[in-house]
């Protein structure tokens, strides 16, 4: 059993059946690369090599994704204990609170970031169920919105529209889902990660009853 990070709008988005994807970065030093084009090099699976970065014929790097399929992966989350003693390994997980379930101002004072979230606390388990690697730019809308990004309907004269959340902007909507999802994505990894366009592990999964 391997723990997974999520921000509070995403766990929240996995608590309601709206995300069933997680897209992470594929690490690749440029002291591994050398002077190969980055644009140049594919990564895929070989059937006796497992997952490989390659060039041509020429093998830059075999990869050991962090999560395989049927992994059980345990969620943290923002968090923090009910109590005003230290938590023990003995507690239950009712005395734990979430930053997921309250609104924003509400709930205690101070947090304790997902980090620093004991296995203890979880209450979140998702099943693996399958694993690639596309470049980040080429997901769909559908995948943009198995990430779980947040949708709302606005009337527009007699036309109903379906928008999308923008991150990092206060109660601001686009209509289109890549346009939100890159948001989502630049809130999470900052200026200009989505312009990079990196190679990510695209993780596909559905909750697990423990």
């Amino acid at each position: 059993m391997k723990p997974i990070l999520f921000k509070p709008d995403m766990v929240s988005a996995i608590l309601t059946g709206n995300k069933t994807q997680t897209r992470r970065i594929v690490k690749i030093s440029d002291e591994e690369l050398g002077e190969l084009n980055y644009e140049a090099i594919t990564i895929g699976r070989d059937s006796q090599l497992g997952w490989i970065v390659w060039v041509g014929r020429k093998i830059v790097k075999r990869l050991k994704p962090k999560y395989e399929v049927g992994d059980i992966l345990w969620v943290r989350e923002i968090w923090q204990w009910e109590g005003e003693t230290k938590y023990t390994d003995a507690i239950p997980i009712g005395n734990f609170w979430y930053k997921t379930d309250f609104e924003e101002g509400e709930g205690p004072s101070r947090w304790k970031p997902s980090i620093h979230m004991p296995k203890i606390a979880c209450r979140l388990f998702l099943e693996v169920t399958d694993i690639r690697v596309e470049k980040l730019q080429n997901i769909s809308e559908d995948g943009c919105k198995a990430e779980g990004i947040e949708s709302n309907t606005f009337i527009n004269g007699m036309e109903k529209i379906t928008a999308y959340k923008i991150y990092g902007s206060k109660n601001s909507w686009d209509e289109s889902p890549i346009v939100s999802y890159w948001s989502l994505w630049e809130s999470i990894n900052g200026p200009g990660s989505w312009e990079s366009n990196p190679f990510v592990w695209v993780i596909k999964f559905k909750r697990h009853e423990m």
